[in-house]
């Protein structure tokens, strides 16, 4: 049976190796939390009589905090996935001129995959020097509009404007929008030819560290990508290293 206070010092060599840089406070969360639940698992009344185990050793609320980081593709690596996309695209393959939209529409709005599949025609909106996006089902049922580029226009309706209630994203039955997994499984496969990771929410992270690098307000920011306070956009300025307000006053 473990004694307690080896229990300790594992915890203790954990965040040794942790403040070493070794390893990441998330790798040991896992790593508490693995330990911790096959001991909760042996100490359970019905167990405890073969296995030898009273009780939990691990101590309680040892978690580290492990910060959400955004992790943006960088300028080299967008220009390499929309390249392959575009020469596939040019060569004729119709599935990556579709993708070529979701693409460059996911970054250029910056909305979320759950959004995006979700657009219809009657939520694109053409208005004198652009268009209005109308994100109608966003996080907590939150609506939002979004003002875009007669570029990005155009690029959303290369599609081929349908009926306002029409997806413009189908599946190949045309019944329903692609689903979350249909959008991550084809910006996958892109990526894996340009040598890049991608996933949907990747492109959300790098349209808001793009915006910031291009002066956007933060406040803007966080009204484009739906969120509820700028604390939640924060995360996006801390991992801008280009830029700081340091820079603003010589």
């Amino acid at each position: 049976m473990l004694d307690p206070s080896r229990a300790e010092d594992a915890v203790a060599d954990l965040r040794d190796l942790v403040e070493a840089g070794t390893l990441a406070p998330r790798s040991f969360n896992r790593r508490l939390s693995a330990w911790s639940a096959l001991w909760r698992w042996a100490s359970e009344p019905n167990r405890s009589g073969v296995t030898g185990i009273a009780r939990n050793v691990w101590p309680r609320r040892a978690l580290l905090h492990a910060p959400k980081v955004a992790r943006a593709l960088t300028e080299p690596e967008l220009a390499a996935v929309t390249g392959t996309v575009a020469a596939a695209a040019a060569a004729g393959d119709r599935t990556a001129r579709r993708d070529l939209v979701m693409l460059r529409g996911s970054f250029l709005l910056g909305v979320r995959v759950s959004e995006l599949r979700s657009l219809r025609w009657g939520d694109v909106e053409p208005v004198e020097g652009g268009g209005l996006v109308s994100i109608r089902n966003g996080k907590g049922g939150k609506a939002r509009t979004i003002r875009v580029s007669t570029e990005t226009l155009a690029l959303l309706e290369s599609l081929g404007r349908g009926d306002a209630d029409a997806w413009l994203f189908p599946n190949p039955a045309g019944t329903a929008p692609l689903s979350r997994q249909a959008i991550a499984d084809r910006f996958s496969r892109w990526g894996k030819k340009a040598g890049v990771h991608l996933h949907p929410h990747r492109l959300r992270h790098s349209h808001a560290t793009s915006a910031i690098r291009a002066g956007c307000d933060v406040f803007v920011l966080s009204a484009t990508l739906g969120h509820s306070s700028t604390a939640t956009t924060a995360h996006y300025v801390a991992s801008n290293p280009a830029d700081s307000s340091s820079l603003r006053l010589g």
